[in-house]
């Protein structure tokens, strides 16, 4: 299912025809509906969507799972991808804008005091398929044909910096409005030598929604068949200012030279959709959250332990907090699963590990299992001088503090911690 259909199968989507502009009044009308999907038909006379996978419900929908099967789903494409399918056309192609000018694409200016307009649902593609690799990098427009790319020290950037020492630039595409298997396998972490597309592959055909359809563009990079836009570029040697930038932390993320991005050609379907996604909105959040969600649930499955869900709350930003829900087995599975959480999701600091009777996706059970089964000198568990995340503004320099909280019921003498029932 490609981004376009997902819009038309969303029932509780928002649609507004009035005109909308791109600079900081797009954004304050996305944050003012929070996870509600929306259509806008005028921004610039172009149509965007936001918050389209912001609710884990639609995106099981999506999917063709239900929102408990979908950790487990991703985590079974992670372990067994499959090879996506080549097609010799897609509907992109009918429409190009050579050279390549930003300035026809309805970029948002989100928060006062950015550096400029951002792409930030850029999924960038680069080498062959088979031995490819996708991942999200946000965009600092700076030019009619330029940006800056924020890079952070993964796959990309090696194979960039590989390509600057060879004196070489490297090839990408940007493709942007995508399907929802691709959206969440770019954010997913793995090793260089697993390509994201065969997870998004085997998440669609787990899901019997047949094969993920990529096109390889004349510039060697594949890209989703079914995209709204498409943008072949190249990342040059020459760095510039990124930033500031508000991240997922609602925080802003300080100014810093990147690579420069020099976009030659862009490729667009019939009457497009541009796909925005607030920085710092729940869209940012679940994309970003939930393939961090797969791998804590597989990490502490691993280990024996039973795990029932997994979530990194909103109210952490969906990075910094995680809470796991297990059936306690052995009296240490509560401090034990919060230990392998923290490993398995180095940015985050504070853990939540409760029993499965307790619904981690709302805050007052949360809370609830805290008041009745905690006892701070007994189940907390403080670790200092961590590997954290740099998002954190209280954090040194990304070494933080971590702690755990196990509020897990003991296995004797359960009946005083159960909630009667009515």
């Amino acid at each position: 299912m490609d981004f376009r259909t997902c819009i038309e199968r969303c029932v509780d989507i928002v649609e507004s025809p009035e005109k909308v502009s791109p600079e900081l009044e797009l954004s304050r009308i996305i944050a003012h509906h929070g996870k509600t999907p929306l259509l806008f038909h005028n921004v610039n006379g172009t149509r965007v969507c936001a918050n389209l996978y912001a609710d884990r419900a639609f995106v099981a929908q999506c999917l063709s799972t239900t929102p408990d099967d979908l950790l487990p789903l991703i985590s079974k494409a992670i372990r067994e991808p499959i090879s996506p399918r080549i097609v010799n056309n897609a509907p992109f192609l009918k429409n190009e804008i050579s050279p390549g000018d930003l300035g026809k694409i309805p970029i948002p200016f989100f928060y006062p005091g950015d550096g400029g307009p951002y792409l930030t649902a850029s999924v960038f593609s680069v080498g062959a398929v088979g031995t490819g690799n996708i991942s999200y990098h946000r965009v600092m427009v700076t030019g009619s044909t330029t940006g800056t790319v924020r890079l952070v020290e993964r796959d990309l950037h090696r194979r960039y910096r590989a390509a600057v020492e060879a004196g070489k630039e490297l090839q990408v595409a940007i493709a942007i409005g995508v399907p929802p298997e691709v959206a969440i396998a770019g954010a997913i972490s793995v090793a260089p030598d697993v390509e994201e597309y065969k997870i998004a592959n085997s998440i669609s055909s787990i899901t019997g929604n047949g094969d993920i359809e990529l096109y390889e563009m004349e510039n060697g990079c594949a890209v989703p068949a079914g995209s709204e836009y498409v943008l072949l570029g190249r990342l040059t040697a020459e760095l510039g200012d990124e930033g500031p930038f508000v991240d997922i932390t609602g925080t802003r993320d300080h100014v810093r030279q990147q690579p420069v991005l020099k976009v030659e050609r862009i490729y667009h379907r019939d009457e497009p959709v541009f796909h925005a996604i607030l920085p710092g909105g729940y869209e940012h959040f679940l994309l970003m959250g939930m393939p961090r969600e797969a791998r804590i649930y597989d990490v502490v499955q691993n280990e024996g332990i039973d795990v029932r869900n997994v979530l990194l709350t909103p109210g952490g930003c969906s990075w910094l907090h995680g809470a796991v829900s297990i059936e306690k087995r052995n009296e240490d599975d509560g401090m034990t699963a919060g230990k392998l959480a923290l490993a398995a999701h180095t940015s985050m600091k504070h853990v939540f590990v409760v029993d499965d009777d307790i619904d981690i996706f709302t805050y007052r059970e949360l809370e609830w299992a805290m008041a009745t089964r905690f006892q701070a000198d007994r189940d907390m568990k403080i670790i200092t001088n961590q590997r954290g995340s740099s998002l954190d503004p209280s954090s040194s320099d990304g070494t933080t503090a971590k702690a755990i909280f196990d509020a897990t019921m003991p296995l004797s003498g359960r009946g005083k911690f159960q909630k009667v029932e009515l």
